[in-house]
C-alpha cells in the first residue's frame, strides 16, 4: 500500500476535522463561564437557605462540563474500547480541575476558601457523567 496514508480517524480529511473540532466549542464556552464562577470573589456569590446547595452546583456544573468533552465522540468512528479511555482521561482531567480551582480559590480569590466538600462534589459529577456517557452515548 506504498503511497497510501494512514492516519487515524478525522485527521485525513480536513472538512471533517474541522466539523469534528467545532462540536468541543460549547464545552470550551462551559469551561470558561465555570472558571468565571468558580473565580468570583466570596462576596459577589448569594446567600443560599439551603445548606450546602453548592454542592448540588458543583455537580450540575461538572456533569455538564464533562458531558459536553464526551459528547463529539458519541458517533466517532473511535472503537468503543478507546472511547471509554478518553473518557476516563476527561473525567480524571476534569477532577483534576476541581481539585486546582479548590487551590485557586483558596489562594486568589478574595474571601474563598478551600473547600473538600466541593472536591467531592465535582467528583461526583464527573463520575455521573461518566456512567452516563458509557451507557448512553456508546453505542455496544
Amino acid at each position: 500500500m506504498e503511497g497510501r496514508q494512514q492516519c487515524l480517524p478525522y485527521f485525513c480529511n480536513k472538512s471533517y476535522t474541522l466539523k469534528f473540532v467545532l462540536k468541543f466549542v460549547p464545552g470550551i464556552i462551559w469551561l470558561g463561564i465555570t472558571f468565571w464562577l468558580f473565580t468570583l470573589p466570596g462576596a459577589a456569590i448569594p446567600y443560599t437557605l439551603f445548606y450546602q446547595a453548592d454542592k448540588l452546583v458543583h455537580i450540575f456544573l461538572f456533569v455538564v462540563l464533562c458531558l459536553s468533552f464526551m459528547f463529539p465522540f458519541k458517533n466517532s468512528l473511535y472503537s468503543t474500547q478507546i472511547k471509554k479511555i478518553i473518557f476516563f482521561v476527561l473525567i480524571t482531567l476534569f477532577i483534576g480541575y476541581g481539585i486546582a480551582i479548590e487551590f485557586i480559590q483558596r489562594d486568589y480569590i478574595a474571601n474563598r476558601s478551600f473547600d473538600i466538600g466541593d472536591i467531592i462534589a465535582d467528583t461526583i459529577g464527573c463520575l455521573a457523567a461518566f456512567v452516563f456517557a458509557i451507557k448512553r452515548l456508546i453505542k455496544h
